[in-house]
């Protein structure tokens, strides 16, 4: 007997389960495939607290899909009816010409997040 999918993720962590999550959403006939038993203690999301940023500085473009993820975000949590996401900002220290100040500068200013500079008190 053979049986098909549209869509196959393998690892069921927080992305992949996200991924299968979405693809079924849309219609797919999918299955997801894991190593592990659920909510194992070995994935790169294991422990009690995960960073998202808006101010990306590594490459702009990525900006767009994170928005993307922070509404999915508050729409799990429509869903759920349960807070699970809280936002605190992020400190990032450096010279200014440093990658991770110019570019997080960079990205913030092409894609409209709201971010606040300061300098170094004399």
């Amino acid at each position: 007997m053979s049986v098909e999918f549209d869509v196959a993720v393998v690892g069921l962590g927080a992305m992949g389960s996200a991924a299968l999550s979405s693809a079924a959403a849309r219609g797919a006939t999918a299955i997801g495939i894991e190593a592990h038993f659920p909510a194992h203690a070995l994935s790169s999301s294991h422990g009690d607290s995960r960073l998202i940023r808006l101010g990306y500085f590594e490459d702009p473009s990525y900006v767009p899909l994170l928005k993307r993820a922070y509404h999915n975000w508050r729409s799990l949590e429509a869903r759920l009816r349960a807070e699970i996401l809280t936002v605190t900002g992020v400190l990032q220290i450096g010279a200014p010409d440093s990658k991770i100040v110019s570019g997080t500068r960079a990205s913030c200013d092409m894609h409209g997040c709201r971010m606040r500079y300061s300098t170094r008190m004399p």
